[in-house]
This record gives C-alpha cells, sequence and structure tokens, in this order.
C-alpha cells in the first residue's frame, strides 16, 4: 500500500508522530511474510523523502541492522539495504557516527562486517 501510493502519502511523511509509530513497530517479528514488503516500503520512502527518516535515524538504523541479520528476507534486498546503509554512514556520516555508538555491540558487529 505504502508503495502504490507514495505520492499521496508524501504530504504526512513529515509527520513526525507518523514516522515515530512506523518504526516503533519495526522490525517484524511475527509476520516473517510481510518483512520484505514492509522493508522494501521503507526503502521507497527514503529514496522519495529521507527526511522524515532522518529525524528517527537511530530506530531506522536498527531497523536496518535487523534486516541485515534477518535470514527470511531475500538475498537481492539484502543487497539493497546494505547499500542504503552504506549511503547514510556516508552521506550523514555525523549523524551516523552518533547513532553508531548507541548501538549495542552485536548491532555494530553486523555493521562493521557489511
Amino acid at each position: 500500500m505504502i508503495l502504490a501510493n507514495i505520492q499521496l502519502i508524501s504530504p504526512y511523511l513529515h509527520s513526525t508522530k507518523i514516522m515515530k509509530a512506523f518504526l516503533s513497530h519495526l522490525p517484524l517479528q511475527e509476520d516473517r511474510e510481510e518483512s520484505t514488503v514492509v522493508y522494501r516500503s521503507l526503502l521507497s520512502l527514503w529514496r522519495y523523502q529521507p527526511e522524515p527518516l532522518l529525524q528517527e535515524l537511530p530506530q531506522f538504523i536498527r531497523v536496518i541492522v535487523h534486516v541485515i541479520g534477518d535470514e527470511f528476507v531475500d538475498s537481492q534486498f539484502h543487497v539493497s539495504i546494505i547499500f542504503l546503509l552504506q549511503t547514510i554512514s556516508t552521506q550523514y556520516s555525523i549523524q551516523f557516527r552518533s547513532v553508531f555508538e548507541m548501538l549495542d555491540e552485536d548491532q555494530q558487529n553486523i555493521i562493521t562486517n557489511v
């Protein structure tokens, strides 16, 4: 639904409450069948309008790290999500570094090893 209606919902994406609520339900723990769709939606949101996700960068990075380690997400999507992580770490290096330091050791190791 998000992917099909990205232009319709874009005016609402700047709402911190909406993005915070969306990200608060991630990473998915139970509905593995929907995980790829949800994570592809996040990737599309980033491509279309990254600012709202940057406002929630700590949670967004935690979701990305989870996706990298999620065996239920297809390998082709892993490549895309790793590229996104590298893009964020390069283009927003100061913010990324700050978030990286807040992560636990396992999460930092996942990032370091990609």
